[in-house]
């Protein structure tokens, strides 16, 4: 199996389109197999939050995971499994677990600026098909967790993070599209917390559906509206978020093909 933090690789795309974290040499890009579901999350029980309760926690992890299910396009389905006591560094459990380090953050996971990692694990070639197992560590160490937009320096939107993250665990690396949940920086609000019409290419070319159903324009193509509930016409111009940052600055995050991260307030 292939996996690894990430190491704080820095390349800029020079494409606006979505982008997967590995292709197989067959040119199919990793993903978790088909399936109802595709995936599950499992929370950590002994890797737990001291900023947020676990009421809170669930709410934010739901929401980010699934916000890569809504577009009508895809037929990605995302589960919350049972809670898991296992270690999310630890590679040889088979649980998919999201956890938080609250004592100490590793210096191979980026530094203290990164604000989580997600590291999806594969067979290498030539069994190189899909995703076998995922785990997400959250830097509780620090950063502030919130849920909401956050009104310091120090603070991140949970289900911004989370939304970021889960599209790593999908499969899908950074893009340089405006706005994109993807992107190679946090806005230090609430605005990743919806997809972009280019996050919604991405998670219908790789888990395609033949559904059409929307509730906005992120959730078709680009340059696809969403008219009377289905992807067909002229834009209405809803593509991106209007909760633009109220704090902070941009904060970079960065890839390399076995994991993803996302980084805090200063430039990793």
């Amino acid at each position: 199996l292939l996996a690894a933090p990430l190491l704080l690789v820095v390349s800029p795309s020079t494409s606006m389109a979505w982008t997967s974290m590995h292709n197989c040499s067959n040119g199919s890009p990793i993903a978790w197999a088909p399936g109802s579901p595709n995936t599950r999350w499992q929370l950590s029980s002994s890797y737990v939050s001291t900023d947020l309760s676990n009421t809170q926690v669930d709410g934010a992890l739901n929401g980010g995971f699934n916000e890569w299910s809504v577009a009508g396009c895809t037929e990605l389905d995302v589960i919350q499994g049972g809670d898991s006591s296992g270690n999310p560094l630890d590679n040889n459990n088979d649980d998919d677990i999201v956890g938080f380090l609250e004592n100490s953050w590793p210096a191979t996971m980026g530094g203290s600026s990164t604000l989580a990692v997600t590291m999806p694990s594969w067979y290498q070639e030539p069994h190189c098909e899909f995703i076998e197992n995922a785990d997400m560590v959250v830097n509780g160490v620090d950063h502030y967790w919130v849920v909401g937009n956050p009104s310091n320096w120090n603070q991140a939107d949970l289900q911004s993070v989370i939304v970021h993250e889960a599209g790593h665990w999908m499969g899908f690396d950074h893009n340089n599209y405006a706005g994109s949940s993807l992107a190679a920086s946090y806005s230090g609000g609430i605005s990743e917390r919806t997809l972009t019409c280019n996050d919604t290419e991405g998670v219908c070319s790789v888990y395609p559906s033949s559904g059409n159903s929307c509730t906005s324009d992120r959730y078709c193509d680009c340059g696809v509206g969403c008219n009377n509930g289905y992807c067909g016409g002229t834009p209405t111009g809803d593509d991106d978020d209007d909760d633009d940052a109220t704090a902070g600055d941009d904060d970079d995050d960065d890839d390399d093909t076995g994991g993803g991260d996302i980084t805090g307030p200063c430039s990793g």
